[in-house]
């Protein structure tokens, strides 16, 4: 319970659930607690199929319950912060959560045009300071994403840093420069072909790279 006082007056209260947990990655794998975890993910888009972006709580608990039925323990927050009440559902019911800045260039020729530009900065590190320092006490969320289809630049890279001064209790992962980049925790491929879906040293470009787990 958080309140606010002045004086004696009891200006607002405001419950508050918490939790503790250790997320970290040990050994080339995620572990939650000093335990292996095995991400069973989904992506979701804050989207109703009637009501478009209008979603409301029921909405909400709908999507987690038909997650847990199909044995998901995860989602990504695909490809913007969620609304404040998903994140307390998610702590309610027990669902991890990769929580991704609104970041994506898909479109844009070459892809790292904004990413790699330091007149982008700005624009790009508003968006993650403002999604860490809004959702990070939120223990459901358990990696921070750097966004989507972004390319790779100094951007991406620069923000990297800064959350990981800023909160080192969390991994953190971006797609866009593949194994190429500094700016990620664990290597996460984006549609990954049939070739390469297999164990990470059996893909040279990755093989390096394992200290890293995969997605």
């Amino acid at each position: 319970m958080v309140t606010l006082w002045r004086g004696d007056e009891l200006l607002e209260a405001e419950a508050w659930d918490i939790g503790f947990r250790r997320i970290e990655i040990a050994d080339g794998l995620l572990r939650l607690n000093g335990k292996p975890l095995l991400i069973r993910g989904v992506n979701r888009h804050e989207h109703h199929h009637l009501r478009g972006q209008v979603v409301t709580e029921a909405d909400m608990v709908q999507d987690i319950l038909l997650m847990k039925q199909n044995n998901f323990n995860a989602v990504r927050c695909s490809h913007y912060p969620n609304a404040p009440r998903w994140y307390e559902l998610c702590n309610r019911y027990g669902l991890y959560v990769v929580d991704e800045a609104n970041i994506e260039t898909h479109g844009m020729v070459p892809m790292n045009r904004l990413s790699d530009d330091p007149a982008w900065l700005p624009a790009f590190s508003a968006r993650v300071t403002r999604m860490v320092q809004s959702n990070r006490n939120h223990p459901c969320i358990i990696i921070w994403s750097l966004g989507n289809e972004s390319g790779g630049g100094g951007n991406h890279e620069a923000l990297y840093h800064w959350l990981k001064r800023n909160d080192p209790s969390r991994p953190v992962q971006y797609e866009g420069g593949g194994a190429d980049t500094t700016a990620t925790d664990i290597i996460c491929p984006m549609y990954a072909r049939v070739e390469r879906d297999q164990p990470i040293p059996a893909v040279p470009k990755w093989g390096s790279k394992m200290d890293q787990p995969a997605r």
